[in-house]
């Protein structure tokens, strides 16, 4: 059988009968076809496969420690026997944490448990190669998932559509991004496809039952992929109803008795995954659909912090996603799409019977569902992926359209060079942008600049690029990096990480800003205090500048840092705030108040005692109304234990009395027999009456008001 043989196998929607005995019902395929599918099976499995698998250790996505502590827990859980503790998410997830465990193995999964805690899991021993081996079942599964879309495709389309359709498809930059991350995106992407095309198949193309077995199959492993697979119990029916109106059978009693035991079977499957796959859903169903249900509409249906057109939004609307759409498809396929609108023109040759419908129930399908993912407020620009196969499809189907008005059968003889032609083109934007294929974006649309401006990006590109420029520093481990994304940089970073909201500028070496979080005006506090600096290293991928890092600025030379005690050890920076005030802009707080104070100090010469650092709050009448004595510590202990260059680091609690007053603090250092070491050398600048006597130095003050 030929590739143009293929195509023009006609064959009416299931309740037709009437039609299907107007056309011979196609012949088995020739074993000349099962070769070529079977050849063509491999080839874009392989092509599939190697940019995925080259990715493994690609860089980190922000999410994906989340999922890999849920898939330690689930993994326990399934162990012990616990069906409440596979509900991990309510997204739900299920499939992510299958995915990660098969890929990890149980023995890995389970020596993440007891690192499950904010902060803690990217510090696990392992951590980093433990999840490049979870990405392992990702980038099969995505493979996989190709294949099946192609073979569904042949089946409606024909040879030569699903061959480009599938080399589209096996490197489109958006989804083979997604392909290499363990997270939810990509599973949903897979199996709602995959159920779509194969109830496609059996409703309008005359499919066998196992096409409907298929997609009811594919139909529960979506619902265990991620929450807006509920799109499917809604599109399927509307499919087979469809069918049944174009057969005009809507008044046959036994076309809808076919009808019903088609969706009892087609739910019954979906069902019988869940029930199988998921242990909490098999011991509670009904409560576990309930938290699902909660689960989405807390949080698909809240704001969150997005980013549209230049400024940040909650809710940037429909137009995000229209404007998403283009910047995230290829010029081959936008191509594609542009084709296949010129070849269903009534002119030239016309498309095969039966396309049309299919191409527009394919077409209805990617409208339906931007405007599902439209209503919700939170919006990214992953929650649109799983209608990138089927534009692949319509994009495949399209460029065929236009080979076929080449005369003769030239168009069977030129496909294996458009074959190659469209696989270079489409593969190109992900291999100049490896490993950053999640960094591209259409170039026809002013690419990463115009994206930058426009919606949100980045979800951990470049982070890797500036940890290893940290890690390169002299002594990482004894540094504190400050910064948005801090678990991507917590797996990554030899030194201890601060989230923005724990920033403390006595602690922190150096800030670290993510693109994002300047798209967005998050992390405050850090873009106030690098503003107008010059970032130390920019990381610049695709025109997109995702990652700037800044040491932390010097102080003022008239602040009290530089003091030295007893040319041995030297106060370097403070770091102010009250509970109440995170971050203190001014020197007013609430009487009552509690001041917690990090002092850092940088040892010049070795210590044969450990020191004490003193603070002390100081009335306008020269009271001491509050004290605070904690020893300086350094990574290996007291100062007797640390050597010259490092770092020691404490923290005070200093509660404000309930009397409105001003307030100074001072600070000092106390040798074990409780005596004072002399200051031996005082900031330039420092003014007078900061220096408070030989032994003490007032690093700051506070008006309680």
């Amino acid at each position: 059988m030929s590739l143009t043989t293929v195509e023009r196998l006609a064959v009416a929607p299931r309740a037709v009968p009437e039609e299907r005995a107007e056309r011979p019902v196609p012949a088995r395929a020739t074993s000349r076809t099962r070769v070529l599918m079977l050849v063509s099976s491999i080839v874009l499995f392989a092509m599939s496969l190697y940019p995925r698998a080259i990715n493994l250790d690609g860089y980190l996505t922000t999410d994906e420690g989340n999922w890999m502590g849920r898939t330690g827990l689930f993994t326990q859980a399934l162990i012990d026997g616990n069906p409440a503790g596979t509900y991990q998410s309510g997204h739900p997830g299920v499939m992510t944490m299958w995915s990660s465990l098969i890929g990890m193995g149980p023995e890995r999964a389970l020596a993440l448990v007891q690192y499950v805690r904010p902060d803690g899991l990217e510090k696990a021993p392992g951590y980093l190669d433990t999840l490049h081996s979870a990405r392992r079942t990702f980038a099969v599964l995505t493979s996989v998932a190709v294949v099946l879309v192609t073979l569904l495709t042949w089946r409606l389309f024909g040879a030569g559509p699903a061959l480009l359709a599938g080399v589209l498809l096996a490197v489109e930059p958006f989804f083979l991004a997604h392909s290499v991350v363990a997270h939810v995106d990509s599973n949903i992407t897979t199996w709602l496809t995959v159920s779509i095309l194969a109830a496609l198949v059996y409703f309008w193309a005359g499919g066998g039952r196992g096409y409907l077995v298929a997609s009811g199959l594919a139909a529960g492993l979506a619902f265990l992929s991620k929450a807006p697979s509920a799109f499917l119990p809604l599109f399927v029916p509307l499919l087979a109803l469809g069918s049944l109106a174009a057969a005009r059978q809507l008044t046959d009693r036994r076309a809808w008795t076919r009808l019903v035991i088609d969706g009892l079977l087609w739910g019954g499957l979906a069902l019988a995954v869940a029930v199988v796959l998921w242990p909490s859903f098999r011991a509670d169903p009904i409560g576990t659909l309930r938290q699902m249900i909660d689960y989405t509409e807390t949080v698909g249906g809240s704001d969150h912090e997005n980013y549209f057109m230049g400024a940040p939004v909650s809710d940037p609307g429909l137009l995000y996603y229209i404007v998403t759409l283009g910047l995230r498809l290829t010029p081959m396929t936008m191509l594609g799409l542009g084709l296949l609108v010129v070849g269903l023109l009534p002119f030239g040759r016309r498309a095969p019977s039966g396309w049309p419908i299919r191409l527009g129930i394919l077409a209805v399908f990617c409208v339906l569902f931007l405007l599902m993912m439209s209503t919700a407020p939170k919006k990214f620009d992953r929650y649109l992926l799983p209608i990138f196969p089927t534009l692949e499809i319509m994009a495949g189907v399209g460029l065929w359209l236009m080979l076929r008005r080449l005369p003769g059968t030239l168009a069977t003889r030129a496909l294996p060079l458009a074959l190659v032609v469209v696989g270079v083109a489409q593969a190109a934007p992900a291999a100049l942008l490896h490993p950053y294929y999640l960094a591209y974006y259409n170039p026809l649309f002013g690419g990463g600049p115009a994206a930058q401006k426009a919606i949100v990006v980045g979800w951990g590109e470049g982070l890797d690029v500036a940890m290893e420029y940290l890690n390169a520093r002299p002594n990482p481990e004894r540094l504190t990096v400050a910064g948005f994304y801090p678990r991507v940089m917590n797996a990554q970073f030899r030194g201890a990480v601060l989230s923005d909201k724990q920033f403390d500028y006595a602690m922190a070496d150096y800030i670290v800003l993510y693109v994002n979080a300047r798209q967005r005006d998050l992390a405050d506090r850090l873009r106030l205090l690098t503003r107008g600096k010059r970032a130390e290293l920019v990381v610049t991928i695709n025109g997109i500048e995702y990652v700037r890092v800044y040491a932390t600025p010097p102080p003022s030379r008239r602040e009290a840092a530089g003091t030295t005690f007893g040319d041995a050890v030297t106060l370097e920076r403070s770091f102010l705030k009250s509970d109440e005030r995170q971050y203190m802009k001014s020197d007013d707080v609430n009487p009552g108040d509690t001041l917690e104070l990090t002092l850092r100090w940088g040892i010049r010469q070795p210590l044969a005692e450990d020191l004490t650092a003193v603070t002390q709050l100081i009335s306008q009448d020269g009271r001491v109304v509050a004290a605070s004595a904690v020893p300086v510590t350094g990574s290996h202990g007291g100062t007797s234990l640390m050597l010259p260059g490092e770092v020691g680091i404490e923290s005070h609690r200093l509660p404000l009395p309930a009397t409105i007053d001003r307030y100074r603090i001072a600070v000092g250092l106390r040798r074990p027999d409780n005596t004072w070491v002399a200051i031996s050398g005082w900031p330039p600048k420092l003014a007078a009456d900061e220096r408070l006597s030989d032994t003490l130095v007032v690093i700051d003050s506070v008006s309680a008001q």
